[in-house]
């Protein structure tokens, strides 16, 4: 029937222009749970990757704000302020105790490290350019189907030099969303069904006739 939530926050929500640059989304801190074993998951790389980004960002004098994940966020807080200090970053913000699908919309791009999370889906609904970037995303354990579908809502960067190059592009005002009609139909919503929670309560309904 498709996510009644989404449908109403794409059709009821007044839609800004984005004023933010960049929001990088992080997953969750705890890592010994099957499902994040399964999906190259752990603290060491998110810790790796996240210095990536930040020193890319820095590196080509864009700004970026850090989305915390509710697993360990005020653990979390502390070690990112704590890097950012260090690095003496001058671009890099950390949000904190905010939500993702509230503050999502006001940025131009963004980025994520982690695909199993409720925010994901959220997030490609919103008509902006998003980058994946997962050292280990040829290791990622899906269908074909799917990941031809991830490839063409995406930005897949592998490496530092990979995502530097995506950022360039953004920077130069380069990087077209690849938001489409199509993927949301197939992962969000039916389009052509109008709203989900109507569609639900009538099939109900139905039933119960």
């Amino acid at each position: 029937m498709g996510s009644i939530q989404q449908y109403k926050k794409n059709h009821t929500s007044y839609i800004k222009k984005p004023t933010k640059d960049i929001l990088f989304c992080l997953g969750p801190d705890a890592n010994l749970v099957f499902r994040q074993l399964l999906n190259y998951y752990s603290i060491n790389k998110k810790h790796h990757q996240s210095i990536d980004v930040m020193d890319t960002v820095e590196g080509i004098s864009l700004s970026v704000d850090i989305k915390l994940h509710p697993t360990g966020e005020r653990s979390s807080y502390g070690g990112y302020t704590n890097i950012i200090k260090n690095h003496q970053y001058k671009n890099i913000n950390v949000l904190y105790g905010s939500f993702g699908e509230v503050v999502s919309g006001n940025y131009k791009l963004i980025i994520v490290d982690f695909l199993a999370s409720a925010l994901t889906k959220h997030i490609f609904s919103l008509k902006i350019p998003v980058i994946i970037y997962d050292r280990d995303f040829d290791k990622i354990r899906v269908s074909g189907n799917i990941l031809a579908d991830i490839y063409r809502r995406c930005y897949i960067a592998r490496d530092q030099n990979e995502l530097c190059e995506l950022l360039e592009r953004h920077k130069a005002e380069n990087l077209p969303s690849k938001w489409s009609v199509d993927f949301i139909d197939k992962y969000i919503y039916p389009v052509d069904n109008g709203d989900p929670g109507e569609s639900t309560a009538k099939y109900i309904c139905n039933i119960v006739k």
